[in-house]
Parts: structure tokens; C-alpha cells; sequence
């Protein structure tokens, strides 16, 4: 992975390449299924969303209502699902019995994880707060 990474980036900085590559090839090395591939790069994407979503205006915005409990309970049933749900790649190996399963779901949680990453990549960020200046 640190072959992937972007050097003139400031260190701490997200780099989703990194992530996309370091998934695809864990997803290689478990071997040829379909179920390998569906579940990483999914985590990839998982990943650049968690990354990403609390930088958000938009969710910046909504931190200011919404209690920390009822916060941690969404987080803990997005987990649930997604793992849940992507986690059966490892189970249905092949494409057609991991497609009887999703399509009774309506591919509902693979919809979710598009659309969020859609709205994570469109939706304007907050910037960062510069540091204020040291040792005046």
C-alpha cells in the first residue's frame, strides 16, 4: 500500500487509491470468487465513506441536533447491515447464489452504499480550521 500513497500529500491526509488498491488485492489473494471481490471492494468504498462523511457541512450541521446516543445507534445498525449483508460474499461464493440472496433484498444495502458514496464525493466539505499560529 505505502507504494500507493501520494507523497506531496500532507501526512494524515485520506487517500481513497490507497484504499481502493489495498482491498482489490486482499480480494486477489483470498482467490477467484465473485463473493471476494463484491465484499472488498464494498469495504473500500465503506471505508472512503466513513472517511469522508463526517467532514460534511451537511453533517456538521446536523451534529448540532442529533444526540450522541441516537448517532452511535445509527452508526451500530449501519455496521450491522453492512457487514451483515456484504459479509455473505464470503459465505455465497459464486455470483448466482449471492444474487438469489441480494435479490430478495432488492439490493437495497448495495443501492445505500452507491448512493452514499455518490453524496460523500458531491456534497461540499468543511474545510479545515487552520492551526492557529504557534508560540506567538
Amino acid at each position: 500500500m505505502l507504494r500507493c500513497l501520494d507523497r506531496s500529500k500532507p501526512k494524515g491526509k485520506f487517500q481513497p487509491k490507497a484504499v481502493f488498491i489495498t482491498f482489490f488485492i486482499s480480494a486477489l489473494w483470498h482467490g477467484t470468487y465473485p463473493g471476494y471481490y463484491i465484499f472488498f471492494i464494498a469495504c473500500a468504498a465503506n471505508e472512503t465513506i466513513n472517511a469522508m462523511f463526517p467532514k460534511l457541512k451537511i453533517v456538521q450541521a446536523c451534529r448540532k441536533f442529533i444526540p450522541k446516543p441516537l448517532e452511535a445507534v445509527f452508526l451500530w445498525f449501519w455496521c450491522i447491515v453492512f457487514n451483515g449483508w456484504f459479509g455473505t460474499g464470503f459465505v455465497y461464493l459464486e455470483f448466482g447464489y449471492f444474487h438469489q440472496m441480494a435479490s430478495n433484498f432488492s439490493y437495497y444495502p448495495l443501492g445505500l452504499l452507491i448512493g452514499l458514496f455518490i453524496f460523500v464525493n458531491v456534497m461540499p466539505m468543511e474545510k479545515r480550521k487552520k492551526i492557529a499560529e504557534k508560540a506567538e
